[in-house]
C-alpha cells in the first residue's frame, strides 16, 4: 500500500470504500498498473459487461429447463431488493425518452420495416416480370427471323443444286 501510483495491485482483498476498483461485494482488486486496466482481469470492466450477458443467458436457459413450481420456488428465494433491480434495470431498457418501447413497438417497428421490404420486392418482381416477358418476346421475334433465314437458305441450296444439276442437301 506504500507504493507509487504506478505500482501493480494484485490479490489483494479490500473493501469498497478503500479502493474504488474493486466490485462492490470487496472481491479482488482490479488488476491496475500505470492508470490502465488490465483486460484479462475477471473484474475488468471491459469483461464485466460480456460476464453479465453470459450469466443472463445462462439464467435464461436454466429458467426454461425448470418448471413453473421450480421456477416459482427458486423465484421464492431470491431477494426483493435483487429482483426489484433487475426489474428495474430491464424496463429502464424499454423506456426510451420517456415512452415505452415494449415488445409490441419492437415488432411494430419490424412489422414496418418488413412491410417496406416487401412492397421494395414488390416492385422489383413486377420491374423483373416485365423484362423477362419483353425478352421472350425478342427471342420469339429472333426464333421466327431464324426460321425465315433458314427457309431461305434451303431455297436458295435448292436452287443452287439445281443450277449444278445435284440433288438438293436440306439444312
Amino acid at each position: 500500500a506504500g507504493q507509487n501510483t504506478g505500482a501493480l495491485l494484485r490479490g489483494r482483498t479490500t473493501t469498497p470504500s478503500t479502493n474504488p476498483f474493486l466490485s462492490p461485494a470487496g472481491s479482488k482488486a482490479l488488476e491496475y498498473s500505470n492508470g490502465l486496466f488490465d483486460c484479462q482481469s475477471p473484474t475488468s470492466p471491459f469483461m464485466g459487461g460480456i460476464r453479465v450477458l453470459h450469466l443472463i443467458e445462462d439464467l435464461r436457459g436454466m429458467l426454461e429447463m425448470m418448471d413453473t413450481d421450480e421456477r416459482d420456488g427458486l423465484r421464492c428465494q431470491v431477494p426483493d431488493s435483487t429482483a426489484e433491480a433487475l426489474a428495474e434495470w430491464l424496463h429502464s431498457q424499454m423506456v426510451v425518452n420517456g415512452h415505452i418501447t415494449g415488445t409490441g413497438d419492437i415488432y411494430q417497428e419490424r412489422l414496418s420495416r418488413l412491410e417496406n421490404d416487401k412492397e421494395s420486392l414488390v416492385l422489383q418482381v413486377s420491374v423483373l416480370t416485365d423484362q423477362v416477358e419483353a425478352q421472350g418476346e425478342k427471342i420469339r421475334d429472333l426464333e421466327f427471323c431464324l426460321e425465315e433465314h433458314r427457309e431461305k437458305l434451303n431455297a436458295t441450296e435448292e436452287m443452287l443444286q439445281q443450277v449444278r444439276g445435284r440433288p438438293p442437301m436440306v439444312v
